[in-house]
């Protein structure tokens, strides 16, 4: 084989055998929950592959939303979802909302006291509350809401990476404001 990319796809929108459900062939035994899915294609960018050949990826937001959904579906044998989860977390603000941060979303940064490891997370959660639709959004304030849930995500977020510090703490702080940005943000 050449160099290339491995690329999942996934069928969703008017092939779910119950709502947001999908069946795989040939025997239809593997279900998997796509709740998230029709909220990132909405979201997706315009990503330029080749001369005429253009196609829509999902953005950041819609990348972690349909992330946690899926840590949710098999969270109990995989932590990569977790993992991916909190690399995206701790670099959002750098991954092209520096600018945004001290512009239009600079009450958050002054909320987050001009910190962008406080900044990053709220603003992805906020991100995410944009475009999530009530289901989406309540199946993933379930796993931060649910004890043992939120415990599990936070030691599958720690896997593949040597422990420094405090590292359960600064998750857990990460954690609390994204809960914020996706549920509380702007608060009273």
């Amino acid at each position: 084989m050449g160099d290339g990319f491995p690329v999942d796809l996934v069928p969703f929108g008017g092939v779910e055998i119950s709502p947001a459900q999908v069946a795989w062939p040939p025997d239809m035994t593997i279900v998997m929950n796509v709740v998230g899915y029709a909220e990132a294609l909405d979201s997706a960018v315009t990503v330029c592959i080749a001369d005429h050949c253009e196609i829509p990826v999902a953005s950041i937001p819609g990348l972690v939303m349909t992330k946690l959904i899926a840590w949710l579906d098999r969270g109990q044998s995989n932590s990569k979802d977790a993992v991916d989860f909190r690399y995206l977390l701790e670099n959002y603000a750098a991954a092209g909302n520096v600018d945004r941060l001290y512009g239009e979303e600079l009450p958050l940064l002054a909320a987050c006291d001009y910190v962008f490891e406080r900044a990053g997370p709220r603003l992805l959660g906020l991100d995410i509350a944009s475009i999530a639709s009530a289901e989406s959004k309540q199946q993933i304030v379930g796993i931060l809401d649910a004890p043992d849930l939120h415990d599990r995500l936070v030691m599958h977020m720690l896997r593949g990476e040597s422990h420094y510090g405090d590292a359960v703490g600064e998750i857990e702080n990460r954690l609390a404001e994204f809960r914020i940005g996706l549920m509380e943000w702007p608060g009273p």
